[in-house]
């Protein structure tokens, strides 16, 4: 049987954890941080086992807070950005279980409006999960399957049923490519 301090210790461990952790770790995002309009750019070729991709993220913060938590499976981050108003500050960035991604600012961050801007790349999935790679007839094709939570492993994002936000998508490819879409094109540019 465990000393009277261990259970003491261990009590005093468990009641550490701040809520918003605790939070996460059951597999939901805190509310601290929510957002509000997300751009996605994916550049993409399919000849290609990778793809890069940026994207930026308009978010809320609803009470101060030094770092916070959104969804980015697997994803390799090469650079993270947090911008408020003109001002930007470079944020930590740190791979979690269940694909979360953990944001970490070198001072708090008061409550408004933000934006996040992450560089990323990832590998082209093999099976049809996120955003994945097939050939048929000698040809390489990308698709994409985001249901039900899927949408994490090709982007980062908030992939939570209660954050349903506007959202722009970008995708560039080698002119050759033709990208389709089950929404209609802003505009297609061909260079």
């Amino acid at each position: 049987m465990p000393s009277r301090h261990a259970v003491i210790a261990l009590l005093l461990c468990a009641a550490s954890v701040r809520p918003a952790l605790a939070q996460q770790l059951d597999g939901r995002l805190d509310t601290q941080v929510v957002p509000t309009f997300e751009h996605v750019l994916l550049q993409v070729d399919p000849a290609a086992e990778r793809y890069t991709g940026r994207v930026r993220i308009d978010v809320e913060v609803r009470a101060e807070v030094r770092d916070f938590v959104l969804h980015a499976e697997d994803m390799n981050i090469t650079s993270a950005t947090l911008r408020r108003k003109r001002k930007a500050r470079t944020v930590q960035t740190e791979a979690l279980e269940f694909g979360m991604l953990k944001v970490t600012s070198d001072r708090a961050l008061r409550p408004g409006p933000y934006t996040l801007e992450l560089v990323f790349d990832n590998d082209l999935n093999a099976r049809a999960e996120g955003l994945y790679r097939f050939e048929s007839d000698g040809a390489w094709y990308v698709a994409s399957q985001f249901e039900a939570d899927e949408a994490r492993q090709a982007f980062p994002c908030f992939d939570e049923p209660s954050s349903k936000i506007p959202f722009q998508f970008r995708v560039e490819t080698p002119a050759r490519l033709q990208v389709v879409s089950n929404m209609p094109v802003e505009r297609l540019v061909v260079e």
